[in-house]
């Protein structure tokens, strides 16, 4: 009796490993980066069918990239007015119309009251009509949560292009220093990006900053 359960138990271990050591056969350990050839498993040739269409983070940031730009307005710049407002029209309006840069200030220069006229707003409003100019007078508006001011003007970030690529005239004038962040809710989109530049102007001092104008 003794016997034949120790053969039944021998047989019992030999099977059972048999179908331990076959089983881990079929899983074989898969890293990041290893190439794994299709065997015929339908799930995980559809894995790889999903992950060839997934695309990387660079590839989705190009494309969110050109969803943003299909959302700016390109409009031709009649005139600049000063540093932080222009003139101009589109394919969209028949009329020309002001906008006025969305998030900052810039010191004044056609101002109603000529004592609040300043050298730093005329400095200003070169400095904005030379981007303009040099961007062949075209610029594109994208708008925030309020379209037009009190006062009846688009409220708009302004781009201008450079190649392929687009250039907030907001950032470009904080960078040199030549205006201040000026947030008014609810228009506040970029608002902490304004603030890490008018930040860095101010330490390096950049334009205005360096003159102790802004103090």
């Amino acid at each position: 009796m003794k016997k034949v359960f120790v053969a039944m138990f021998l047989v019992f271990i030999s099977v059972f490993g048999i179908m331990y050591f076959g089983v881990l056969d079929d899983f074989v350990p898969v890293h990041p980066g290893d190439v794994v050839p299709s065997d015929g498993n339908l799930l995980h040739d559809a894995g790889v069918k999903e992950a060839e269409k997934t695309p990387s983070s660079s590839q989705g940031k190009k494309e969110n990239e050109d969803e943003d730009t299909e959302s700016y307005i390109k409009a031709k710049v009649i005139s600049v007015i000063d540093g932080d407002t222009i003139l101009v029209e589109t394919e969209d309006r028949s009329d020309s119309f002001k906008v006025r840069y969305i998030g900052i200030d810039t010191p004044e220069s056609v101002h109603a009251d000529e004592s609040k006229n300043t050298e730093e707003g005329k400095i200003a409003s070169e400095r904005n009509k030379k981007l303009i100019k040099d961007a062949g007078n075209t610029v594109f508006l994208e708008y925030d949560v309020q379209e037009t001011d009190k006062y009846g003007r688009a409220l708009c970030y302004v781009y201008v292009k450079d190649g392929k690529n687009y250039e907030m005239l907001q950032e470009k004038l904080l960078s040199e220093g030549l205006c201040r962040v000026m947030t008014i809710q609810p228009n506040s989109k970029y608002a902490d990006k304004f603030y890490d530049l008018q930040k860095d102007a101010r330490k390096s001092d950049a334009g205005f900053w360096g003159t102790d104008f802004f103090s």
